[in-house]
């Protein structure tokens, strides 16, 4: 039976199990005492160097008759750095997605289409002289008067060439 083979799935892990309980940040080079408590390897090195008398557990107080050798926790590092690529692409969706709703209503006017409903921007909305979706007509501008975009236009131009002020 080979492991090296099978692909792990996705277990949700809580970010706290993930966290120091000294500096409470994603561990850093996650370190496990004898009591089996991980901590940031500088975190429980700067707690250790602090006791004076005895060194014992931040977290469960259990007391150690001479300092203890650090282990590096390799399964827990893994862990906090599959996290933090997750956490890191998170937000880069989630900026990127920002970015194009911003984008999207900054130029809405200017696209085909509505940045609401993604349908085509094809209904003039008289009552709020604004260019909407049907969507937008039917929800956001509900009892408002209408007409097409391409009426509209074409009546603009003929009072902009009669010298009409719109």
């Amino acid at each position: 039976f080979s492991v090296m083979g099978l692909t792990s799935p996705h277990i949700p892990v809580s970010i706290n199990h993930l966290s120091c309980r000294i500096c409470t940040k994603l561990l850093r080079n996650p370190t496990t005492i004898p009591c089996g408590h991980n901590f940031c390897r500088e975190c429980i090195e700067w707690y250790w160097d602090g006791e004076q008398r005895d060194v014992s557990c931040p977290e469960c107080g259990q007391r150690f008759p001479s300092r203890p050798c650090l282990i590096r926790n390799t399964t827990l590092a893994e862990m906090v750095r599959d996290t933090e690529r997750g956490l890191n692409r998170k937000r880069k969706e989630e900026e990127s997605a920002e970015a194009q709703l911003k984008r999207s209503r900054s130029s809405a006017t200017e696209n085909t289409l509505c940045w609401l409903h993604n349908k085509p921007l094809d209904v003039y909305c008289y009552t709020d002289r604004k260019i909407i979706c049907a969507d937008c007509a039917a929800i956001r501008h509900r009892g408002h008067t209408f007409g097409l975009v391409m009426e509209e236009r074409k009546r603009k131009q003929v009072q902009e060439n009669q010298g009409v002020t719109v």
